[in-house]
């Protein structure tokens, strides 16, 4: 099994984060911190620049790093379908906006729904991915988390 190496931006703009809205082939709702997989021969800021930019159109400057977790899909139909989603290594960076020009999104992820600012304690409340997150952005911002977050698995998601 190969681990695929993955980053997530907590994004701030006015003393909001942005998270998407997903739901879910289960129709389960939950919510993503901007993010993804990084590709061969580019860097963990290089992803972030390029993941933000694909998934919202927009600019960002990363200003931090904050925190790593890891991630394991167990659905076997799921695996099946999505074999590199098996364990993902994900990094956590704090980032801001580089520019006031919004582009078009060219690449939102599958049940991406809609991308929405909030605060920080208001994305404490809601159920997240990854779990390891949850409850815990005003704490990563204020930089009173440990810098391994855990382990957060998926065997409740399933194609229906």
């Amino acid at each position: 099994m190969r681990v695929r190496p993955g980053v997530k931006v907590i994004l701030q703009k006015d003393g909001k984060l942005l998270l998407h809205r997903y739901r879910y082939p289960s129709g389960e709702i939950c919510y993503e911190l901007p993010g993804g997989g990084q590709n061969g021969r580019e860097s963990a800021l290089q992803a972030v620049r390029r993941e933000v930019l694909e998934e919202t159109g927009l600019e960002v400057e990363v200003t931090g790093f904050l925190a790593s977790c890891e991630e394991f899909l167990t659905d076997e139909g799921l695996l099946r379908a999505y074999p590199e989603y098996a364990h993902r290594l994900i990094l956590v960076f704090s980032a801001q906006l580089s520019s006031p020009v919004v582009h078009p999104a060219t690449e939102t992820d599958l049940g991406q729904q809609e991308s929405i600012w909030l605060t920080p304690q208001e994305a404490d409340r809601l159920p997240v991915r990854p779990a390891c997150l949850a409850g815990r952005f005003t704490a990563l911002l204020r930089g009173e988390c440990p810098g391994y977050l855990g382990v957060s698995c998926y065997p409740e998601i399933t194609e229906k």
